[in-house]
């Protein structure tokens, strides 16, 4: 039952550690999926400026409002094209970062429920409470029991003692009775 009550305090430890990490695992996932966010809006940013800068044949560039030359829209073009590379990158990046923390926030879920779970079968608090009664009923059985053998251990010292108290005294029952007869 000791054991049982320790290992319930470990349990409760190790319990209490995993919802800390549960709640920083929480919250990167929440932090990467602003990212992701965050990422999806620049790429289609980037995405229509380029539909713009295909779609518009005006001698102003609708991005800078500089002169678009055929040349500066190719160049903007390449640019944003490997911007949207580099966002690309940066996504999937993020996307296996968010993968990989839902991993490890669905082991760290599934320990916890493993170690309610244990902590459930464990002794309760009315077996507890029983337990401890036993204990102490047991534990005033056994202090009676040494008080009568205490009492005990002293009867062969008061018997020696009365025998020889006897001996001092003679045989008076014999005398006696020598006296009636």
């Amino acid at each position: 039952l000791v054991t049982s009550v320790q290992r319930a305090l470990e349990i409760e430890t190790q319990l209490a550690a995993l919802q800390e990490e549960l709640a920083a695992q929480r919250l990167t996932q929440r932090r990467i999926g602003d990212q992701l966010a965050a990422l999806t809006n620049q790429s289609e940013q980037c995405e229509q400026q380029s539909a713009l800068l295909r779609a518009v044949d005006v001698a102003r560039c609708p991005v800078c409002e500089a002169e678009l030359t055929a040349e500066h829209r190719d160049e903007l073009l390449a640019r944003n094209a490997a911007r949207l590379g580099e966002l690309e990158q940066e996504r999937q990046a993020a996307q296996a970062a968010l993968s990989a923390a839902e991993q490890k926030g669905a082991e760290l879920e599934a320990r916890s429920r493993l170690l309610e779970r244990e902590r459930r079968g464990l002794a309760g608090e009315a077996e507890l409470e029983r337990a401890r009664q036993r204990l102490a009923s047991e534990q005033e059985r056994q202090r009676a029991a040494l008080a009568e053998w205490q009492a005990l251990a002293e009867a062969p010292q008061r018997l020696a003692a009365a025998q020889a108290a006897l001996a001092t005294l003679g045989d008076p029952r014999g005398q006696a009775r020598l006296h009636e007869a």
